[in-house]
């Protein structure tokens, strides 16, 4: 069940899996009762026709992230589909290759990594001493992840205004990370900072928010027009935080109602937005942008 549920877990159980047949081993689909086998008809039941993993989200699309129902499933979905088809493998042999087998998964990059030389993927500082060509916009990371521009820069950072934006090479980043940012904002306009494929950080004069799949996240905080604010957004695990100034992190969270009983606070899973900075009603000033693959 994705996000929450007091029955379901949010995550298949590989322990389940790779140890749930109450006479001893793996589970198969023919075991209904892990932990009483008489009430297990034989594996070669005719009537056993497969096995079917539902995952459910009852609270909706404004309660998840689209990647969220992905980590859901990632860690042990091919080891439950190894014993959906009678597989053998076992726990030890599965966690051998797992990560090696799901870095070269063909045509796709649900984790949203992103290669880098070091443990900073990029680097920006916008200084007009800067060597730089008309427009771009160095990643001092070593990876050469340069940006493109049309807005004006000052002696140390990036005036954004409607009509302008900077555009990097890159789209999204899955966990763990921390983008770091100096910000100053000229106006409370509502309007996007940084923009991804996946999600974008904008700010108003009452919130900040992370709009993911269309719904807004918002936090009970908003960045001071007119003042510098050493900023960091960092997701860890499945958890999503922002912070100001060295002080404490404020949780993106998701209300859910239960069966109309009740309200729980769930966490939210967000990827970093890395794509664009600014391109809509945004102004202000940024510096000294920086994404690192760990949270911090």
């Amino acid at each position: 069940m994705t996000k929450y549920s007091s029955s379901y877990p949010q995550q298949l159980n590989q322990t389940f899996i790779f140890e749930g047949n109450p006479e001893g081993g793996a589970w198969s689909p023919y075991i209904f009762d892990s932990t009483n086998s008489s009430n297990n008809p034989a594996r070669d039941n005719p009537y056993v026709l497969g096995h079917i993993a539902p995952q459910w989200n009852d609270y909706g699309a404004n309660a998840s992230a689209y990647l969220e129902a992905y980590y859901s499933w990632r860690d042990g979905l091919p080891a439950l589909a190894d014993k959906q088809w009678g597989g053998k493998i076992s726990r030890g042999q599965y966690n051998a290759i797992f990560e090696t087998l799901q870095a070269s998964a063909p045509a796709q990059n649900l984790d949203r990594k992103i290669k880098s030389a070091s443990s900073t993927i990029l680097a920006y500082d916008f200084n007009l001493s800067l060597p730089s060509t008309t427009g771009t916009i160095k990643d001092f990371s070593g990876n050469a992840y340069d940006a493109t521009t049309n807005c004006t820069m000052t002696s140390s950072s990036l005036q954004i205004h409607p009509g302008c934006s900077l555009t990097t090479p890159l789209l999204s980043k899955g966990q763990d990370y921390t983008l770091s940012f100096s910000v100053k904002p000229s106006s409370p306009a509502l309007g996007p900072i940084f923009t991804g494929t996946d999600s974008t950080l904008q700010s108003s004069n009452t919130s900040l928010d992370l709009v993911s799949g269309g719904y807004a996240y918002a936090l009970n905080y908003s960045l001071p027009v007119g003042e510098w604010t050493q900023a960091k957004l960092v997701r860890s695990g499945n958890k999503t935080f922002f912070s100001a100034d060295g002080g404490m992190e404020m949780e993106f969270l998701v209300r859910v109602g239960v069966n109309g009983e009740r309200f729980e606070w769930g966490p939210m899973a967000i990827n970093a937005p890395v794509q664009t900075i600014g391109g809509g009603a945004w102004e202000g000033e940024i510096s000294e942008v920086r994404l690192y693959d760990y949270a911090s």
